[in-house]
């Protein structure tokens, strides 16, 4: 497999002890799971730290899979440390989304596919919806929908810092007791031991306000840390099942639905002594807390919907949070602004079919909401205005604004009306 310079790797693994991981990690396999991955389609993945993008490696792939595949059943293969990225917090700061390269992730969906296959870590259970294989977050929300329709007090909160407070040795350890001699074990301790590689002072100071910590924790952006993160927390899902609450959790995500406010309020009680026995913690309650006590028939958040009240339907639905809506339609406006598009598209056509991407991406996230046909013309309209931008920006305005109807519905742009 071609890349372009030498990498900082992670140590192996003795593999003496185990197997060899023969049967996960056929051509075969490595193809469907390829073609399954985002990097496998249009809008692929970036470059890890060897700087091989998913074109280049898709453009030899079957040699690539074929060495990939050898080096990973010998024994020989290593993940290579991750690329940091830096996205901007809304409210001020950076989230670390943490990259391999191209042919680590595959190697690592590989892994997710074999293990959840059969539901080998035991994580099932009627509790946590993420990344657990059948289950999405509209069936977490249609869930939570239907619990609080006959329980309707709430509490809500998170787990603060969760994935960089993971104990790595602690993981190891319920790796090895979950599998025992499993041929994937070396590979799964190698993979929780993956750093993130900074080329600047800058970096490491967003590292380090970002709560990322050199030999700790489980760094996001890796396929396998949101099936990880559920092994972590397994007991203790089981724990707060079998004390009786109506509890679910979505990654790092708890919610909890009660009779009364002193029900949710012992719920929180026992989340606050169980998590803390793992080393990690929830905001105390508070009026500007994530941690909230909701009241019947008051709005509360859940993986991006507001679960509500709907009062001529004498029911509760979710619907699309309205900063939510308002923050959509002005990253579409800023994102395809003519400024912005020229670096990332090398033409109109390449422009074209990301945008009318952008209503079918955004109706797979929303198409629950109840308000989502309202605010699904808002959408495509703010796509038609986006190259409507484009096309002023090219053209100028006057030569846009003057053209017939037949004209403007060729372009895209037929219902936005011109100032």
């Amino acid at each position: 497999m071609t890349e372009r310079r030498e990498d900082p790797a992670v140590m192996p693994v003795d593999t003496a002890k185990y197997p060899r991981p023969s049967k996960h990690f056929t051509i075969a396999t490595a193809n469907r799971i390829w073609e399954a991955s985002r990097d496998a389609s249009r809008n692929p993945g970036v470059a890890g730290i060897d700087g091989v993008s998913a074109t280049q490696f898709s453009q030899n792939l079957q040699n690539n899979l074929r060495i990939l595949s050898r080096s990973v059943i010998a024994g020989s293969f290593r993940f290579k440390n991750l690329r940091p990225f830096f996205p901007p917090k809304k409210n001020g700061g950076h989230r670390v989304i943490c990259v391999p390269t191209v042919a680590d992730r595959l190697v690592q969906r590989m892994i997710v596919e074999s293990l959840t296959t059969n539901d080998r870590f035991r994580l099932v259970n009627d509790a946590s919806y993420g990344f657990i294989r059948g289950r999405s977050v509209r069936d977490a929300v249609a869930k939570a929908i239907a619990t609080r329709t006959n329980y309707e007090w709430v509490l809500k909160t998170d787990i603060e810092s969760y994935f960089d407070r993971i104990s790595r040795d602690e993981l190891a350890d319920k790796i090895k007791r979950k599998l025992g001699q499993h041929s994937l074990v070396p590979l799964l301790l190698q993979a929780i031991r993956c750093e993130v590689r900074t080329k600047s002072h800058r970096d490491r100071d967003k590292l380090a306000a970002s709560g990322v910590v050199h030999g700790q924790g489980l760094r996001q952006g890796m396929p396998l840390s949101p099936l990880l993160s559920n092994l972590v927390l397994g007991n203790f899902d089981r724990k707060v099942q079998k004390a009786g609450f109506r509890f679910l959790r979505y990654a790092d995500d708890l919610i909890v639905f009660g009779a009364s406010k002193s029900e949710v309020e012992a719920a929180f009680g026992l989340i606050v002594s169980e998590l803390e026995k793992l080393g990690h913690t929830v905001p105390e309650p508070g009026e500007k807390s994530k941690t909230q006590y909701v009241c019947p028939q008051k709005p509360v958040e859940f993986l991006g919907v507001d679960i509500f009240f709907k009062g001529e339907a004498n029911s509760y639905v979710c619907r699309i949070p309205k900063n939510v809506k308002l923050q959509i339609l002005t990253d579409i406006s800023e994102e395809y602004a003519y400024a912005n598009i020229v670096k990332r598209f090398g033409d109109l056509g390449a422009l074209a079919r990301s945008l009318s991407g952008v209503p079918a991406a955004y109706r797979n996230a929303y198409s629950h909401a109840d308000d989502w046909p309202a605010f699904e013309p808002q959408l495509r309209k703010e796509c038609s205005r986006a190259f409507l931008g484009v096309y002023e920006a090219i053209f100028g305005k006057q030569a846009i604004s003057g053209l017939e109807a037949k004209a403007r519905a060729f372009l895209g742009i037929k219902d936005i009306q011109f100032d």
